[in-house]
C-alpha cells in the first residue's frame, strides 16, 4: 500500500524506497503511512 501511495503521490521511487519499506517493521510502515500526508519529498517521509 505504500508504494502504491508513494506511485501516486510522487510519481515513481528510486531503489532505495523499496528497499526500505522491505525491511521495515509493522510499527514503521504505519508510521510512514501516516507521514505521507503531510511530506513534500521522499526524504521528508524517511526522515527519522
Amino acid at each position: 500500500m505504500l508504494l502504491r501511495q508513494i506511485q501516486l503521490k510522487f510519481g515513481g521511487h528510486p531503489v532505495w524506497v523499496e528497499e526500505k519499506i522491505n525491511q521495515a517493521d509493522k510499527a514503521q510502515l504505519d508510521q510512514w503511512v501516516e507521514r505521507i500526508l503531510f511530506v513534500d519529498t521522499l526524504e521528508q517521509l524517511f526522515k527519522t
